[in-house]
């Protein structure tokens, strides 16, 4: 999306953009796509903007929601004006030394992919471990049998709702790895790579430790194969393997993982 800016002396009024050339018979219509309401504008977005802009001034839609004058005119300028919280007392800023743009500015990039390697200690098919973001829509996959996995289409810019990611990955029977993923720095780059990690095996019940309570789970298992909470290996029964597996993570926890992009 090019960079939106107008430049208007009045002290007061509203722009419109509609979907098609009909004439506006409210100022409600279902033609309006979008509106913009300045000064003394008794039909503005929500909220009216304010100041009304002078000859020399002009007011200009936001990046981000936390865009501000001095961003919008350096760090902020190449990253288009998407910000719409239907708000226009929030999604305008008044620029002192207008800048207009048209078709050939920079456009605004919309999106990344997250992706990443995950492992299961103790097992050669990486497969079927969950990754989660949120919030959003959709942003889940499994990995593959190399444990890799990639989520496209991820919003890369904050909102009013959303300064951050949190990024967790899930297995049954071992420790979650959990992460953030900061939005409020700067948009985030083509791809978001995160480091290769090792998810640690024993976290039986699901607390996120590895204690006496999932020892116990094999303990009660033990010598038994089948589809069982305690085949930590997935090997289709619960013996020795899993038992020194469990029990080598015994006192670990989620907080002891460094995962980062």
């Amino acid at each position: 999306m090019a960079h939106n800016s107008f430049q208007l002396a009045a002290s007061g009024g509203h722009i419109f953009l509609v979907s098609n050339q009909t004439f506006l018979s409210s100022p409600d219509a279902t033609s309006i796509i979008d509106k913009l309401g300045y000064g003394t504008a008794i039909h503005p977005e929500n909220t009216v903007f304010t100041p009304a802009p002078s000859a020399s001034t002009s007011m200009e839609r936001k990046a981000f929601y936390f865009s501000g004058l001095s961003a919008m005119s350096s760090t902020h300028a190449p990253y288009g004006n998407s910000y719409d919280s239907d708000n226009n007392a929030a999604d305008f800023i008044l620029r002192s030394s207008p800048e207009p743009q048209n078709s050939t500015s920079p456009t605004e990039r919309c999106c990344t992919t997250v992706e990443g390697a995950l492992t299961l200690q103790g097992r050669a098919d990486s497969s079927g471990i969950q990754v989660l973001m949120w919030p959003g829509s959709g942003l889940r996959i499994d990995t593959d049998s190399d444990g890799h996995f990639s989520i496209p289409d991820v919003p890369a810019f904050a909102s009013a709702d959303t300064s951050a990611y949190t990024v967790e990955a899930t297995f049954p029977g071992y420790l979650s790895a959990k992460t953030s993923l900061d939005l409020t720095s700067a948009p985030l780059p083509t791809a978001v790579t995160y480091s290769a990690l090792r998810l640690l095996a024993g976290d039986l019940n699901g607390d996120n430790r590895v204690n006496i309570f999932d020892l116990a789970i094999i303990g009660g298992q033990y010598g038994s194969a089948g589809s069982l909470t305690g085949d930590v290996n997935g090997d289709g029964k619960v013996n020795i393997q899993d038992l020194s597996l469990a029990s080598g993570n015994f006192g670990q926890d989620s907080s002891q993982y460094t995962w980062s992009p």
